[in-house]
């Protein structure tokens, strides 16, 4: 490990730090292992300007992340995070985020830069392989919403669910998170979400749709999947007249409550036009 600390004492320049580490082997959280980890990075007033980070998860899974002026803009102060991690799950449950996600192949890439002296990230993550996600004790709760329970069972099969997509677009700036769109689907279900969360009274408001997942990737020009009744039939189909529409939700929870509220309501017919018609 090797830290390195300058100054020369005027007050009108910020220190600069620079970061070596190389390490064979690094255990983190729930004995996740990182194997032959490398880390530098070049800091100064606040915010990383070069560096990369490279790690092996196993043999044919790694994370590489590099950091790097922003060629496609003349600010000075504003650089890219870019880079891949081969197994997603693997890293927040290192990380301690969740145990509750297993596999991924996530594309990053994030701008960072100085707003009013203040650090802000505005990225993308794009996971396009398989994500499963396991169901959890808050999903079970949140079964107590009628409607949300009819579509329960038909997104979490033996209590998980794979999505074969995953877009994220996001930005933090000091304590919160404005998620600006998630969309997750596979060729049954649909979910997507965007809002803010505060990251430090952990005050959130999240609002978004599960519709069909056929939609969604019809809208992003993936494929055109047929219309079989036996992957709609029973999952998002109306019963008054029939007719494919989604579940609209919402959720609120205030700083200070221990639970959040969770509401839900049907959208008849709902054929949207285009991606940003699935959160209005």
């Amino acid at each position: 490990l090797n830290l390195k600390f300058s100054n020369d004492n005027s007050k009108s320049s910020p220190p600069k730090i620079q970061i070596n580490v190389a390490l064979d082997r690094l255990e983190l959280l729930r004995k996740k292992i990182f194997n032959r980890v490398n880390l530098n990075l070049n800091c100064q007033g606040g915010i990383c300007q070069s560096g990369n980070l490279n790690a092996n998860i196993s043999k044919q899974k790694n994370l590489s992340l590099k950091i790097q002026k922003n060629l496609k803009n003349d600010k000075d102060d504003e650089y890219i995070i870019d880079g891949q991690v081969s197994d997603s799950g693997f890293l927040i449950e290192a990380l301690g985020f969740s145990n509750l996600v297993a596999g991924g192949n996530a594309k990053i890439n994030i701008k960072e830069s100085l707003v009013n002296k203040k650090l802000t990230l505005d990225g993308e993550i794009k996971i396009n392989s398989d994500t499963t996600i396991f169901e959890n004790e808050a999903v079970k709760k949140l079964a107590k919403d009628n409607l949300f329970s009819q579509v329960k069972d038909k997104i979490f099969s033996s209590e998980k669910t794979t999505f074969s997509s995953i877009n994220i677009e996001f930005a933090i700036a000091e304590d919160e998170l404005n998620l600006k769109s998630l969309i997750a689907n596979n060729f049954k279900i649909g979910i997507t979400a965007k809002g803010k969360i505060n990251l430090k009274t952990q005050e959130t408001e999240i609002k978004g749709m599960i519709v069909p997942g056929y939609i969604i990737n019809s809208l992003f020009g993936l494929s055109k999947i047929p219309i079989l009744g036996s992957v709609i039939s029973g999952v998002l189909t109306g019963g008054e007249g029939g007719g494919i529409f989604s579940v609209r939700y919402e959720y609120v929870k205030k700083a200070g409550d221990k639970e959040g509220k969770f509401s839900t309501n049907k959208v008849s017919a709902f054929v949207p036009s285009s991606i940003a018609n699935l959160f209005e």
